[in-house]
């Protein structure tokens, strides 16, 4: 996908309280963060979604308290204009939740992907990083397809909705003409009386604990893009089918010289090899022909990045299984 839904983006706004996890690495240019998400099973058929808890309610409380109270001290300086605005944003607020707060929200994507669809491990881009998904397609869907819906009722005339929204645009122009005809002290407690739930909700909803996150970072972009294909590889049947990382590695890195072409087959090859053999980043495991020295010297920094790349990967691998295993027992 070129593009990803809102759930997608509340991910990624949340990934900054992860502490990070630095990659091996022999030089530093461009710093870049990888966070990989273990994707929990979501079971749509039963997916309740808490709108509010007793904490939200309490937080809701402070403004509706404001505007009462400047409310009733406009009332007290007589300022009849501010006073009756401020009383209408009341009542046409209140009305105008109680009715959209008493329609039922859900999730909406696709739950169902076609049968033989391989697992939904992907990435997400962002301006300095990328977060792996590891899951199954459907509930990586949640977060790449997934968007909030609100189901309200008197479909499909929605003649509530209709009225609500002739209120709030009604007490707009009255705003524009009759604020500007109140006292300095009624403007001011006006606009005081007008005053990152979204992403607690998603994740709450369908199970995404904390821990299920991870973050790295690594010191080269070449660096960031081995390991996400290294990652993203792990535990595929070998010889590779489902996953192209020639993709994986062109999306990160587009040069087309030749440098990094060989660059980029020889991850391919440490790719398409057993989970934990031995690295073949070595300058003598490459075929250096066409190379004149500037372009052997930059191939050998590349291929130090990659292997780098490969050691943290290593590192996570026999963490994560470390985990695993801990919590079997």
């Amino acid at each position: 996908m070129a593009t990803t839904g809102h759930f997608a983006h509340l991910l990624t706004e949340g990934m900054d309280d992860l502490t990070l996890v630095s990659l091996p690495a022999k030089r530093t240019t461009t710093t870049s963060r990888i966070f990989i998400v273990a994707v929990p099973e979501i079971k749509y058929e039963d997916l309740p979604l808490q709108t509010m808890s007793i904490h939200h309610a309490i937080f809701a409380s402070f403004p509706i308290l404001v505007s009462f109270s400047t409310c009733i001290l406009c009332a007290l300086c007589a300022d009849w204009y501010c006073f009756a605005m401020i009383l209408l944003g009341i009542i046409s607020s209140g009305v105008t939740c109680f009715v959209i707060g008493s329609g039922a929200l859900g999730i909406e994507t696709v739950t169902k992907p076609a049968d033989g669809s391989p697992s939904g491990d992907g990435i997400l881009l962002t301006h300095n990083g990328v977060v792996i998904l590891k899951g199954e397609e459907k509930d990586v869907n949640a977060i790449t397809k997934g968007k909030f819906s609100l189901k309200l009722k008197g479909a499909p005339e929605y003649t509530v909705i209709g009225l609500c929204s002739l209120l709030l645009e009604l007490q707009f122009l009255l705003q524009l003409l009759l604020i500007p005809q109140g006292s300095l002290f009624g403007q001011v407690m006006f606009l005081t009386s007008v005053g990152k739930l979204q992403r607690k909700l998603f994740c709450d909803t369908i199970k995404l604990r904390q821990a299920a996150m991870l973050g790295f970072e690594a010191g080269t972009r070449t660096s960031m893009a081995a390991f996400t294909c290294f990652v993203l590889c792990e535990n595929l049947p070998r010889p590779l089918e489902d996953i192209k990382p020639i993709k994986i590695l062109l999306e990160f890195l587009p040069n087309e010289t030749l440098v990094w072409r060989k660059w980029r087959e020889q991850v391919m090859t440490q790719v398409q090899k057993k989970e934990g053999e031995a690295s073949i980043f070595q300058p003598e495991n490459v075929d250096m022909s066409g190379l004149d020295a500037t372009q052997q010297l930059l191939l050998t920094t590349l291929l130090q990045d990659a292997d780098d790349a490969y050691k943290g990967y290593i590192e996570y691998r026999d963490r994560r299984l470390s985990i695993n295993v801990s919590q079997a027992s």
